[in-house]
């Protein structure tokens, strides 16, 4: 979904954490791109909460709106303006406490750097189905 390689390891990262902190945070997902982006929420965006939930224990809920009780969920919100290239978030909200993870990409330049160590990667390596966790991750 990104090629990114701090979206790789913010990806990583919730995968070590959620575990720890899923039953007692509430979970956010937040998620701003341009005001040309079409797809909402952003693949990015999804990645991350399939990272936070791979087993799809929360329901997610898609924005906010009305009056109703938070339940075992997460939030995932999208925002559209300007030229924002692309900013996640992700807040553990617990008691007494914030827990917040964030990256911005200032450029699309980010992406064609993942993209290049990702083909550096795959020189000599066997037909099959990669992905940016391998590159980053693999030994």
């Amino acid at each position: 979904a990104n090629f990114s390689l701090g979206v790789t390891v913010f990806e990583e990262v919730l995968k070590q954490i959620t575990p720890i902190l899923k039953d007692s945070f509430d979970i956010e997902v937040i998620e701003k791109h341009h005001n040309k982006k079409l797809d909402a929420p952003s693949g990015t965006a999804k990645m991350l909460v399939e990272a936070i939930d791979p087993d799809h224990e929360f329901e997610r809920v898609y924005g906010r709106s009305g009056a109703s009780k938070r339940g075992k969920e997460i939030g995932v919100h999208a925002l559209r303006g300007g030229t924002i290239v692309g900013e996640h978030s992700v807040i553990f909200a617990g008691e007494d406490e914030v827990f917040e993870i964030k990256h911005e990409a200032h450029s699309k330049n980010i992406f064609v750097n993942g993209a290049i160590k990702a083909a550096e990667f795959l020189v000599g390596k066997p037909a099959g189905l990669y992905i940016m966790h391998d590159v980053l991750f693999s030994k």
